[in-house]
């Protein structure tokens, strides 16, 4: 849509036109990842907000969509599902020693992070 368009492209202003994760920098190929979900921000300013979101290639997208993977919400640092096999987590190119730019880690992200991170738990213990 026009929003997530919009969107986007103030991600890619404010983070730069690279993946958080890894060097995919193809414009196609990145997408604004909310942290709290879409369908579950409580407004229209969560859902648009700079801190819900950041730049994931489309494979990472779809870990931090899923919650194969999480951002803990007081240190940064990366969190990798179990579910995830030694194999995959290298195909993905996952590093779990990720931490993520201490300029990422502000109050109103935290807040996104612990929901994101609560999601992630829950689906640990499926």
């Amino acid at each position: 849509t026009e929003i997530q368009q919009m969107y986007r492209n103030r991600l890619i202003d404010a983070f730069g036109q690279k993946c958080l994760l890894c060097e995919i920098r193809n414009r196609e190929l990145l997408i604004a990842s909310h942290i709290k979900a879409y369908a579950a921000c409580d407004s229209m300013k969560e859902k648009i907000d700079n801190n819900n979101g950041f730049l994931l290639c489309a494979n990472h997208d779809k870990l931090f969509d899923r919650f194969l993977i999480t951002f803990d919400s007081r240190t940064g640092k990366i969190k990798i599902s179990p579910k995830l096999t030694d194999a995959e987590k290298s195909a993905c190119l996952l590093d779990a020693e990720y931490v993520l730019p201490r300029e990422m880690l502000t109050m109103e992200r935290r807040r996104y992070l612990i929901w994101h991170n609560n999601e992630y738990e829950k689906k640990v213990r499926e």
